[in-house]
């Protein structure tokens, strides 16, 4: 948790994220998910951990040994952040992903988008964002940058007649 808050902060400094609060500074606070490594070792891995008959069970591993065996290679991460130099985007490298700040002109240049205007300097992408050919092997998915609207569901009653220990219900 203190490492999710730390890199919050570090974010809001870094980027000054108080430009994003106000959208008439025309830049935007996006990330790039980077392609993972080791994949199916940390599928067996999880499968060793959480087996009951396997002698790894419940030898968790932590958030940063998950990162450090999944994130992308250096050679990988070097090859996207100096395309995001290109168009003078400001990153943050997170390991398995970085968190990105751009104008909207060099966003709609970066991933062949068109961006709208509305009121209150509000903005909608008009279509899908295309990542370059070349970055397909190094970039997962961009996270935004898009206007797709997902349905949340909400609980309407709550069973107060719940018999469980405490901290459960």
């Amino acid at each position: 948790m203190k490492l999710i808050i730390y890199i919050y902060f570090f974010a809001l400094t870094f980027f000054n994220v108080n430009a994003y609060l106000n959208v008439k500074n025309d830049t935007v606070l996006y990330t790039i998910a980077l392609k993972q490594n080791n994949v199916d070792y940390l599928k067996k891995a999880l499968l060793y951990i959480s087996n009951p008959s396997s002698i790894g069970y419940g030898k968790y591993l932590t958030k940063d040994q998950i990162l450090n065996i999944s994130k992308a290679k250096d050679s990988d991460v070097e090859i996207v952040t100096d395309w995001l130099k290109k168009y003078n985007t400001d990153y943050y490298n997170l390991g398995d992903a970085l968190l990105c700040k751009s104008t909207l002109n060099n966003l709609q240049d970066m991933f062949n988008i068109k961006i709208k205007k509305l009121k209150n300097n509000r903005y909608y992408v008009l279509n899908e964002y295309k990542i370059p050919e070349y970055l397909k092997l190094y970039i997962d998915f961009v996270e935004g940058i898009n206007n797709k609207n997902y349905n949340r569901y909400k609980v309407n009653t709550i069973n107060n007649n719940i018999n469980a220990e405490n901290g459960y219900a």
